[in-house]
């Protein structure tokens, strides 16, 4: 059995409140965290909070805290700093890719934390690493996995490693990765001192056919104004946004181009910050970033909110930001520890939306169909619709109106037409919307 430090949290944690809303901080000092440095979080199917941090892997139920590191298991990560979290559902269930200073290791885990674990490192057997600094993890819809490194780009595909650097194609140079992120064809990679290519930042791999046992065609369509893109992130209306030392590029693509519209959004504009390291939809299709100096919030309607140690963050430097759709709250990774931001989409009466609608999936892992209840307290427009824990739009299952009363929706997932995954279910009701996780399996 997986050895693991478990503890119960100390009874000290900040706690401020901000106009109605609450924001929890947990530091080394006032909790259980290994360490302060936190580069990444990820809210689990379960609800639990994993914090990759610089002393290892913490795992939070909100009651209780276990920490794995390199002194409780050889397997469970492969060095304590950590980078980066990425999530995968498997034939054998769900697991945690972990991006570490040293190394790659993918760890299964159930409500309880991690059940197995394994680690890869270059130089191991049939392992293809060009680098083991391990600076971004991302998956694609056929769960291939890729990392990237100080040194180039490495795929892991079913059980065959492959990389991209200057020695397998001339086009790519031997330059550090930061940020990653997957569509339907396309690979997008964000790089330090990217000035090598005509235009710099951004990368893209566009997927063919054959996967990638063939070449691979490589374009860098946009013109970002940093040599550093530290967050790449797609939104659910298909728009592409790159966190760059200079602010945020909100990209659109033009129907039938390759190329498109480009703007910036800086300290100039409101955000907090100019060095933007997150990125992050939320339900309600409001943005937020995380920044050098705070957390910045951007409505659809453009306006920005900022947060910082002022309002309660722990710390202003914000690396990770994730929601947890169950309570509503959004939770902070940052430079001194993690905030949790309690009530989060303020515009939402949650306590009363919870008394009103009641939105249950029966069953909530989904092999072929389930059935999903909810009621409408007055005729009105309703929308359901599925989003990827990443906030795209997935699949629009209903929109239109529905007179008052208990409502019956079939989802089959027999056809194939979803990946395995865990899914948000999103139920807008007039001016209420309410969540829901499920798996696909």
């Amino acid at each position: 059995m997986l050895k693991k430090a478990i503890f119960v949290p100390l009874a000290l944690f900040i706690v401020i409140n901000l106009n109605g809303q609450t924001i929890n901080s947990y530091t080394s000092a006032n909790s259980d965290l290994p360490g302060d440095i936190v580069k990444a979080v990820f809210v689990d199917e379960h609800g639990n909070k994993w914090f990759g941090t610089n002393q290892g892997l913490a795992l939070f139920d909100n009651d209780s805290w276990v920490i794995y590191t390199t002194d409780t298991n050889d397997f469970a990560v492969a060095d304590n700093e950590i980078n980066d979290i990425a999530y995968q559902l498997t034939q054998y269930g769900s697991e945690l890719w972990i991006g570490t200073v040293d190394g790659i290791s993918v760890a299964a885990y159930d409500v309880d934390g991690i059940t197995a674990a394994t680690s890869y490192r270059s130089g191991d057997e049939d392992v293809t690493l060009v680098s083991n600094m391990i600076n971004a993890i991302t998956l694609d819809s056929a769960n291939v996995r890729y990392f990237g490194t100080d040194s180039g780009l490495a795929i892991f595909a079913g059980q065959t490693w492959l990389y991209f650097d200057k020695d397998t194609d001339p086009e790519i140079p031997d330059i550090k990765i930061l940020s990653l992120a997957a569509e339907e064809d396309s690979i997008y990679i964000g790089l330090k001192g990217a000035s090598y290519f005509n235009a710099e930042g951004v990368a893209r791999i566009q997927n063919k056919v054959d996967g990638y046992t063939g070449a691979s065609t490589y374009v860098f369509p946009y013109n970002v104004p940093s040599a550093e893109v530290f967050e790449i992130f797609l939104d659910s209306e298909g728009l592409r946004w790159f966190g760059t030392g200079y602010g945020i590029i909100r990209h659109t693509l033009l129907k039938g181009k390759d190329d498109g519209k480009d703007m910036l959004i800086s300290s100039e504009n409101g955000l907090a910050g100019d060095s933007v390291y997150a990125i992050y939809e939320d339900p309600l299709k409001n943005m937020w970033f995380g920044t050098n100096h705070g957390v910045s919030k951007m409505n659809t309607s453009g306006q920005i909110t900022n947060f910082t140690t002022s309002d309660g963050l722990i710390n202003d430097i914000v690396y990770d930001i994730d929601f947890d759709a169950a309570s509503g709250n959004i939770w902070f990774a940052t430079e001194g520890g993690v905030s949790c931001m309690e009530n989060a989409l303020v515009n939402i009466p949650v306590q009363k939306l919870k008394n009103q609608i009641l939105l249950s999936v029966i069953p909530s892992v989904i092999s072929e169909y389930a059935e999903i209840r909810f009621n409408t307290p007055s005729k009105g427009y309703v929308e359901l619709a599925l989003y990827n824990t990443t906030g795209q739009k997935v699949n629009t299952l209903y929109r239109g109106y529905m007179n008052k009363g208990e409502q019956v929706y079939s989802l089959n997932v027999s056809s194939g037409k979803y990946s395995r995954g865990i899914y948000i279910l999103r139920l807008h009701i007039q001016n209420n919307i309410t969540t829901k996780k499920i798996i696909i399996l």
